[in-house]
């Protein structure tokens, strides 16, 4: 939201993307835009606290993934190792097969 002034008043106005080009779009002047500034001061508080939260979930998520990606590491080395020594290998990177005698 920005203010413009005309003939001594303070007017306020918007900013939206409309079919993907910016309109401006007029909200008021005095107590009513004063208003609309506030709501849009604390929405964006709003969604600063929510993607806190989302953040902190997420790095809790990634904490308890963190020994399953260990795991799943492990057992694919395991496997490679195994076919390996079973005579086979890696054709173009993405499939096995079995080495001819």
């Amino acid at each position: 939201m920005y203010w413009m002034r005309r003939n001594g008043r303070r007017y306020a106005y918007r900013s939206r993307w409309i079919d993907g080009r910016p309109v401006k779009e007029y909200v008021g002047f005095g107590a009513k835009a004063e208003a609309a500034e506030q709501a849009q001061i604390e929405e964006r508080i709003e969604r600063g606290v929510r993607r806190q939260r989302w953040e902190r979930q997420w790095a809790e998520i990634e904490a308890a993934r963190a020994p399953l990606d260990q795991l799943c590491e492990q057992a694919d080395l395991l496997t490679r190792v195994t076919l390996v020594l079973a005579g086979y290998y890696l054709h173009h990177g993405h499939e096995w097969r079995r080495r001819r005698p």
